[in-house]
């Protein structure tokens, strides 16, 4: 009895161990102390080797340490592992992309198709993910038409976006049309997205078209003059 005893502190022990080292790792990502972070989840997974927590935070971590590769087969195995868990599809496409991004352009070109079907499964399992829809918006949007870029296709998740988050689909809309230099068109979508957010991001899409890409210093004053007065 009494060795049972000392077993069940040791494990007591063993477990609130592992829940302050991941508290600890959490700490660490959300103070951007990234390197930190890594080396305790490291630790950690070697104990806990299946923890779901620690493996997905471990792969958004070396996503901040640009370390595509790890990240992309951090998700890849979670993906493997959840397969009815729409973030994990969305974080292997993110991861990948920026794999398929960073690399070869020939490498490129053979990820595209696992990039393109990990956000759409994400989307699939979940229809109001935000970070999908938008993943799919600036895939279509930058990606060359020779290889399956298409501004219509973008368009068509910026309207999903407009139902699922006004904000976002405005900015989706802004975006691509900025992107295909419809100034005017991008304007009136910013204009909108700001009406309704208010926020810092939709001031600052609208406040850099007017300085950058329509040379409007004036209505950019003018703009930052009655944001910071809120």
């Amino acid at each position: 009895m009494k060795y049972l005893f000392v077993s069940c502190l040791f494990l007591l022990g063993v477990s609130v161990y592992g829940q302050d080292s991941l508290k600890l790792a959490e700490r660490y990502y959300d103070g951007e102390q990234f390197l930190k972070a890594k080396a305790v989840l490291s630790d950690y997974l070697l104990t806990y080797p299946d923890n779901l927590q620690a493996r997905l935070l471990l792969g958004k971590v070396y996503g901040h340490l640009k370390d595509w590769d790890q990240s992309a087969l951090t998700f890849k195995d979670l993906k493997n592992s959840y397969t009815q868990w729409a973030d994990v599809y969305y974080y292997y496409g993110a991861a990948t992309a920026m794999q398929a991004k960073n690399g070869s352009k020939l490498k490129a070109i053979g990820k595209l198709s696992d990039i393109e079907e990990s956000f759409k499964k994400s989307i699939a399992l979940n229809p109001n993910h935000v970070e999908a829809h938008w993943a799919l918006v600036t895939y279509y949007t930058e990606l060359p038409g020779l290889f399956g870029g298409s501004l219509n296709k973008a368009k068509t998740y910026a309207a999903d976006l407009l139902q699922i988050s006004p904000v976002d689909g405005y900015l989706a809309y802004g975006y691509i049309y900025e992107y295909d230099k419809a100034y005017d068109q991008a304007e009136r979508n910013y204009k909108m997205a700001y009406k309704i957010g208010g926020s810092k991001t939709t001031f600052k899409k609208l406040y850099n078209l007017y300085l950058t890409k329509l040379n409007d210093t004036e209505k950019a004053n003018q703009l930052k003059q009655e944001f910071n007065s809120k």
